[in-house]
């Protein structure tokens, strides 16, 4: 039966959408389209909106960092009520099932409400130029390497065009960097081999309106990772403490939304769930971070506080970020010193690879300061393994000198 609907509810509809649609090139300075986006910076942890501790296992504390992402964002004034403007935007998006228009920030729908992005075609020079330095310092060194191609949110770059006529490059770059790594003699872990050897569902590893991969997935990686530590060199991690089956979940549904969400309006796309694991077993670190020296367990990587669902979906510390990688030593393991050159892929997939090594530490290039010494900063960590683990975004990100990413392969 078609329903028929008010003219005056049409024209107010349309009217707000038109509104909507100059409230975001207000905010992004883009050409007037039906639909735009908002950008939004992560809010600095030490003054995003917090909530009660949702466990008293849970020490009271803040890291202090400032979250990094795999998104270039930038920081912009709010207009004021954009964000209902957002919101009816999306929600009109929806009924209509307008999958494809916010592709002048080049993200897009999938039928399943999952918020993909393309990315540009890049030559891959100067990432390889870098990893093979990185790695022939290494080598010089006596400091054994592997590089870790985290995944995007889709495999094949077809998916984007066959649904939304859109070109993509990202797995195409991918292909011929790591192929180029490989024919250079650089251990090389590719992720995406290894989910599908796995069998896993690459739909049900991210989040459908993050980038970020979850939780689980995060788990799931670190098994991976440990376990190419013993295939390629030659450690002896216990496997079995990365088993699914040895950690404790806590899950909460729709109560968050990730970087992409907040860019389309939680109205079009809903929000996502979220799992929170941590071992049955007993754990012991020493944390290390910014002059700080603290006892404890595999719950002091965790900040419950991000997990409010009171919070303003929109300005609340992205959930993504309750895990964080810091410098630990492991009183459970006496072998294995690693340094993980990583991303933000690696927030939560460094505290569960921690689990298997006596001491991990992380850094994150484009959180550094100018005068940073990567190399002395190596060599000072007495490491024997460095890991470069990136998401496979990240390749090309060096073409643009706007992108937030542009330091992340130098490596020098």
């Amino acid at each position: 039966m078609k329903r028929n609907i008010p003219k005056r509810i049409l024209a107010l509809v349309f009217t707000a959408s038109i509104l909507a649609a100059l409230v975001m090139n207000l905010r992004t300075g883009a050409v007037l389209t039906l639909a735009g986006g908002r950008e939004e910076a992560l809010p600095d942890p030490e003054t995003a909106s917090g909530g009660d501790t949702a466990s008293e296992k849970t020490p009271e504390k803040e890291t202090g960092k400032t979250p990094s992402s795999g998104e270039t964002e930038t920081e912009k004034e709010s207009v004021p009520g954009e964000q209902v403007f957002v919101d009816l935007n999306g929600a009109m998006a929806e009924k209509l099932g307008m999958k494809g228009i916010y592709s002048d920030l080049d993200l897009y729908v999938t039928d399943s409400g999952y918020i993909v992005k393309a990315y540009p075609y890049t030559s891959t020079d100067y990432e390889f130029e870098q990893v093979l330095s990185l790695k022939e310092f290494l080598d010089r060194n006596g400091i054994s390497f592997l590089y870790v191609n985290e995944p995007t949110k889709y495999l094949e770059d077809d998916t984007l065009m066959a649904e939304f006529g859109a070109q993509t490059y990202v797995n195409d770059n991918a292909d011929r960097f790591l192929e180029r790594l490989e024919g250079a003699g650089v251990r090389v872990l590719d992720l995406r081999k290894a989910l599908i050897e796995d069998g896993m569902d690459i739909g049900e590893m991210y989040y459908k309106t993050d980038h970020h991969w979850n939780v689980p997935t995060a788990l799931w990686g670190a098994s991976r990772i440990a376990g190419a530590l013993n295939e390629d060199l030659g450690y002896e991690i216990d496997l079995s403490l990365y088993d699914p089956a040895a950690f404790t979940k806590r899950i909460w549904e729709k109560c968050w939304l990730g970087e992409q969400g907040r860019k389309i309006g939680k109205s079009y796309v809903g929000l996502d769930d979220y799992t929170e694991m941590w071992p049955t077993y007993e754990t012991s670190f020493t944390f290390l971070d910014d002059g700080k020296v603290w006892e404890g367990d595999f719950m002091d990587f965790i900040n419950e506080k991000v997990y409010n669902t009171e919070a303003d979906v929109y300005t609340t510390r992205s959930w993504h970020y309750s895990y964080d990688d810091n410098h630990v030593i492991n009183h459970k393991q006496e072998k294995g010193s690693v340094l993980v050159i990583g991303d933000s892929f690696m927030a939560p997939c460094e505290p569960f690879l921690s689990l298997g090594l006596h001491e991990t530490d992380s850094i994150c290039l484009r959180n550094e300061k100018d005068s940073f010494d990567l190399r002395s900063y190596i060599l000072d960590s007495g490491c024997d393994t460095v890991i470069l683990a990136y998401v496979e975004t990240m390749i090309g990100s060096r073409d643009d000198p706007d992108n937030a990413n542009y330091m992340m392969f130098d490596l020098n």
